[in-house]
């Protein structure tokens, strides 16, 4: 009978120590998985940072670009400005000087002028009222990212709650099955340790009448001592194994917190980059309209500057004229 028992708790710690080694393998898969998941995370951290460092040095350069587009539009507009005041000016002469050739009082040309400056005034309105609009507009595009944003937010936090419920079922469940599971090694330890009690007594010879009393006492207590031995085992164990659960329950919660803290991380870099993508747009289209505005400014110089030539042209033909030949009605 001892034989038998001390087979049977050897077996029984075998199945223990083998349940122990799959579980240490478990844990080990796991760990080596969370491991691939936080370099995969790094590395997405890392990306996106060189994105987002990329993305500010284009910034710079386009900025750095639009303040030279805009010198050199106000150094076409000053010249563009002093061409025309030169213009008035040639005009004024050379109206002057037909007046005096036709013997007719000069008429100064201020209504040109005067008209420009009026058209000018108006075109400078226009633009400052568009620039208004435009503003108006972009501030409203960004009230409505905001709020998409903030719905995003109460998502993934719904998500999140969701997903922490489902875990803790998980959790509850598998702890039922080991207990389940637990049990029932030990119901079948029990079962197997009388099957075998039985096998012996019917192979045995009959028992003798006088010492039988004593041998069944003596095997009832043995019994008894062993299953108190191993209830106490099995305590002990499963006062181990509760520790290291809650040890294992307190490492994920912070590995939870850690990938948590990731995915912020992750979830800010990417609203950086598609913040600096929105700007580098924005910043392209300004650089269209200051070359654009560049060059319509460039050919209105070009043009002024042909009409000056032209009436300086005539000018110095009708002075010539003038050295030349008498005015009429001299």
């Amino acid at each position: 009978m001892t034989l038998l028992n001390a087979e049977l708790l050897q077996a029984y710690r075998r199945i223990l120590a083998l349940k122990e080694e799959v579980w240490q393998l478990k844990n080990e898969k796991e760990k080596e998985r969370e491991k691939e998941k936080e370099k995969e995370k790094e590395k997405e951290i890392q990306t996106l940072k060189e994105k987002v460092e990329q993305l500010e040095n284009q910034l710079k350069e386009k900025d750095n670009v639009i303040t030279k587009e805009v010198k050199k539009r106000r150094a076409r507009l000053r010249a563009y400005l002093d061409c025309l005041a030169e213009l008035t000016d040639c005009q004024a002469k050379a109206k002057l000087m037909e007046a005096s050739l036709y013997q007719e009082p000069p008429q100064p040309d201020t209504s040109c002028s005067s008209e420009k400056e009026k058209e000018k005034e108006k075109e400078k309105e226009k633009e400052k009222e568009k620039e208004k609009e435009k503003e108006k507009e972009k501030e409203k595009e960004k009230e409505k990212e905001i709020q998409a944003l903030k719905e995003q937010v109460e998502q993934l936090q719904h998500q999140l709650k969701d997903k922490e419920g489902v875990i803790t079922k998980e959790v509850k469940k598998r702890r039922a099955c080991l207990s389940a599971y637990l049990d029932c090694l030990a119901e079948l330890s029990d079962c197997q340790s009388k099957a075998k009690m039985i096998e012996a007594s019917q192979h045995q010879e009959p028992p003798q009448p006088y010492t039988s009393c004593s041998c069944e006492v003596e095997v009832e207590t043995e019994k008894e001592k062993e299953k108190e031995k191993e209830k106490e085992k099995e305590k002990e164990k499963e006062k181990e194994e509760k520790e290291k659960e809650r040890e294992k329950e307190k490492e994920k919660e912070k590995e939870k917190e850690k990938e948590k803290e990731k995915e912020e991380e992750i979830q800010a870099l990417k609203k950086q980059v598609k913040q600096l993508q929105h700007q580098l747009i924005e910043k392209d289209g300004v650089i269209t309209k200051e070359v654009r505005k560049r060059r319509n400014r460039l050919r209105a110089y070009l043009d002024c500057l042909a009409e000056l030539s032209d009436y300086q042209t005539k000018v110095k033909m009708m002075e010539a004229s003038q050295h030349q030949e008498p005015a009429p009605g001299v």
